[in-house]
């Protein structure tokens, strides 16, 4: 006599696997990334080149020396993806291997807390980072203002790090 098993121990590997998919991706993967800066920064607008350069640590007309870059961790990968189509991890090796071929560069400062991402860019005036979206529009009375790239505020259609959109 065949004996049926409960439906759940057949459902039970497909939950597991779905869990772990889900666990595994990135929360801000989707997410629209605002470029950010302190409210006393020089900095108004840049083209995408220069975010570029500047997020590899390369100077830009615009500033005397590079702006430290300060990473908010868990939107790293979305970011960087955009940005250079390359992950965290790998944007982690080109400054260990900046740092290593005697370079004098300041490795970016990463933080998974946003309050203590925005204290660090109110006391340091040369500082440029990035933020989710809704995270950046959800801080109140912030000392740190969005970037406005290739004349583009992070409200418009056309910004740089919009989200991709969303299929049908």
């Amino acid at each position: 006599m065949v004996r049926s098993l409960p439906i759940i121990n057949l459902i039970r590997p497909l939950l597991y696997g779905l869990a772990l998919i889900i666990w595994l991706v990135p929360e801000y993967a989707s997410a629209q990334i605002v470029v950010v800066v302190p409210d006393k920064s020089p900095l108004d607008s840049l083209s995408f080149k220069e975010v570029q350069k500047v997020f590899k640590g390369q100077p830009i007309d615009k500033v005397e020396e590079p702006p430290q870059v300060v990473e908010y961790a868990p939107a790293g990968d979305a970011f960087y993806q955009m940005l250079y189509d390359l992950t965290a991890y790998a944007m982690g090796k080109h400054w260990l291997r900046m740092i290593f071929s005697g370079q004098r560069v300041r490795p970016p400062k990463s933080f998974t807390e946003v309050d203590r991402l925005v204290k660090y860019m109110a006391e340091h005036e040369n500082t440029i980072g990035f933020l989710p979206r809704e995270l950046f529009e959800h801080l109140e009375d912030s000392p740190i203002r969005a970037v406005v790239i290739d004349g583009f505020r992070y409200d418009h259609p056309q910004y740089a790090f919009k989200s991709p959109p969303e299929e049908p």
